[in-house]
């Protein structure tokens, strides 16, 4: 289930760790109603990390609005009953369930998406983590139509929205 509320993120997205996406500010309310799934197309230097995105609604006075967030464990992915280690530098897909929502976005206000990775210092401490070296830089998003969202026939660089309703609210 998601945990958290609606508390404000920017302080959290100054971190080093974290790339953040954010879309240009929408011309007109746009409501986003289903499933939100990030495929996110990417490597590390570990050979097992887990991949964290969070997805957000950003107000036009800057307030960062956590909506919904996903996790998934890299050794876990192609089969949750068997580990399979990714290769290090290797990029692949990974389709990261961010759960359902039903959000109107205001006219003026942003998506935005962030992505983690962290890793096991050992296998032998499960639970303790360390920052994955972050060998990518902060760019913003490719520019968005006005409604930023897209099916899943329309994949947007690395990252794409699926299976979700989108459309635009006068």
């Amino acid at each position: 289930s998601q945990v958290g509320g609606p508390d404000d993120y920017r302080s959290v997205e100054r971190r080093d760790d974290i790339l953040v996406y954010t879309s240009d500010p929408f011309p007109e309310p746009v409501e986003v109603c289903g499933p939100l799934t990030v495929r996110l197309v990417a490597a590390t230097t570990a050979k097992d990390t887990d991949w964290a995105t969070k997805i957000i609604d950003v107000h036009p006075d800057g307030f960062a609005q956590r909506l919904n967030d996903g996790l998934v464990r890299a050794r876990y992915y192609k089969d949750p009953a068997k580990e399979t280690f990714i290769t290090p530098g290797k990029a692949e897909p990974f389709d990261i369930d961010n759960w359902a929502t039903c959000q109107l976005f205001g006219k003026g206000h942003r998506l935005r998406l962030e992505v983690l990775s962290k890793r096991l210092q050992s296998e032998n401490e499960e639970g303790t983590w360390t920052p994955v070296s972050r060998t990518a830089t902060r760019t913003p998003w490719p520019r968005l139509p006005p409604v930023a969202c897209h099916a899943r026939s329309a994949p947007m660089d690395s990252t794409s929205w699926s299976q979700s309703t989108c459309r635009s609210r006068s």
